[in-house]
């Protein structure tokens, strides 16, 4: 971004909040000319300063200069965390999603299977899995 985009949107955020180059600059605690110079193109606030003419106008740097969050592989939604937790919690959970995307399991415990599906089902219709497949082998 160049010293004179910068200075447009400067402008720009303080003509929107309603704020004259005097009065922003009383705010900043600057001389209207530096505020005037960092609207010109001529100079640049301090990030501190920029900070505060943002949080002033009512607007955050991300949104006043258009960048947007990119979201990490690694920040989950509640949702996805609420997956997460449960999959890990439930061996019967993790082998059926396993199947179902065709990942390949590891070493399953069958014993913590077997429990897991007598505990999330109804004890009279749960299979053990661990037996099933070996039954169908």
């Amino acid at each position: 971004m160049t010293k004179d985009e910068i200075a447009k949107i400067l402008k720009e955020i303080r003509i929107k909040a309603g704020y004259t180059q005097k009065q922003a600059a009383e705010k900043v605690g600057r001389k209207q000319q530096t505020l005037a110079s960092w609207e010109t193109g001529q100079s640049q606030p301090d990030a501190d300063t920029l900070f505060a003419l943002c949080d002033i106008y009512g607007v955050s740097v991300d949104e006043a200069f258009g960048f947007k969050k990119i979201p990490s592989v690694h920040s989950l939604s509640a949702h996805e965390e609420k997956v997460i937790l449960a999959y890990r919690n439930h061996p019967a959970v993790q082998y059926a999603i396993d199947k179902l995307l065709e990942i390949e399991t590891p070493s399953l415990d069958s014993s913590a299977l077997a429990d897991d599906i007598i505990h999330t089902m109804n004890p009279e219709n749960a299979v053990n899995p661990a037996k099933a497949t070996k039954q169908k082998l």
